[in-house]
């Protein structure tokens, strides 16, 4: 019961924070993006370097950041695409400093600097253009809350019928805890919060809603899995602690990095 009241808070309170930093512009929204990509990546090389391996942690950090300003400001259409040039030159600069900093594999050092940006920072880069839906420079925030209120309709449905019904394992391999219940559950929630939603957003057609709440479904259930192998992989529990009750930030935004981009696509091909 402590726990389940202390991640109610927690929950809480980071809902208030991530929806505070929509609501508040664009300006607040690139610090949102920039303080989820330094601390999402800040704990991913973590678990690897706890692993033996040494990950370009400084530099991969940078161009992470580089990387979410880059897509930032070419969404909010301040910027000419050349300027991803300057990510490019930082891509490069990796295999250049490997070779000076003399550590033992060094090839896998890169790899996971660079799976680091893949997993975390392009995910998150493709968010502004939810922000910026029109590419014309107006910060139109409703796709992005959109995202994030399907996804914790998702998560909120699942851990509440997977405790109440839960008994058919989805993937005991990675996730134990995780059933077809709650998979079920957190599904219905969804699609019940996008009916509600297209009442008030009528951009997207009622049925375009409910595909976009089955494909958070779909995304928030592999991210979860996904995150599960890679601490799976090198026996922890949590990502980090910087969330009392649900671990570390990866731990709570693991269904945005997948969800985000399968949202995205999917709203450039149906509209």
């Amino acid at each position: 019961m402590k726990n389940l009241l202390t991640r109610s808070i927690t929950g809480l309170l980071y809902g208030v924070f991530v929806l505070g930093c929509i609501l508040g512009g664009k300006i607040s929204f690139a610090i949102l993006g920039l303080v989820f990509t330094a601390i999402g990546l800040h704990e991913f090389f973590t678990i690897h370097q706890n692993n033996g391996l040494q990950p370009l942690r400084k530099l991969g950090v940078a161009c992470g950041m580089t990387l979410f300003l880059s897509f930032f400001f070419y969404a909010g259409n301040l910027l000419e695409p050349k300027w991803l040039i300057l990510f490019i030159i930082l891509f490069l600069t990796f295999l250049v400093i490997e070779i000076y900093r003399d550590k033992p594999n060094p090839f896998g050092n890169i790899a996971v600097t660079l799976l680091g940006l893949a997993y975390i920072s392009l995910p998150l880069s493709l968010l502004s253009f939810l922000a910026f839906p029109q590419l014309d420079g107006e910060y139109t925030p409703y796709l992005l809350i959109i995202v994030f209120v399907l996804i914790w309709a998702f998560d909120t449905g699942a851990y509440m019928s997977g405790m109440a019904l839960g008994r058919h394992k989805l993937f005991p391999r990675l996730s134990p805890k995780k059933t077809w219940e709650g998979v079920i559950g957190g599904a219905i929630l969804t699609v019940l919060a996008s009916l509600v939603i297209s009442h008030f957003y009528q951009a997207i057609n009622t049925t375009g809603m409910v595909y976009a709440a089955l494909l958070t479904a779909i995304g928030a259930t592999f991210g979860d899995l996904a995150e599960s192998m890679l601490k799976r992989s090198v026996d922890i529990k949590d990502s980090g602690k910087l969330l009392p009750g649900h671990g570390g930030l990866l731990d709570r935004i693991d269904s945005l990095l997948f969800v985000g981009p399968m949202i995205y696509v999917f709203l450039s091909f149906y509209r």
